[in-house]
């Protein structure tokens, strides 16, 4: 796992808070879901728009289709 650093806005800060309270996690673990559900929702919208296929969102997801 790499490390990186970036600055963040006070909103998406405060978001990570309620995630971790509502959670019960470390802040790093609240950044990486949000990361993580950011790119799902992300490659959803690539998906429905034509941009990728569903088995190239399934790659990418690391997911088999079914």
């Amino acid at each position: 796992m790499k490390t990186k650093s970036i600055r963040m806005p006070d909103e998406l800060m405060n978001a990570i808070e309620i995630v971790e309270k509502e959670e019960k996690v470390e802040e790093a673990t609240a950044i990486r879901k949000l990361l993580r559900i950011g790119y799902e929702t992300y490659l959803a919208n690539m998906y429905r728009f034509g941009k990728l296929s569903l088995a190239e969102v399934s790659r990418l997801l690391s997911l088999t289709q079914i």
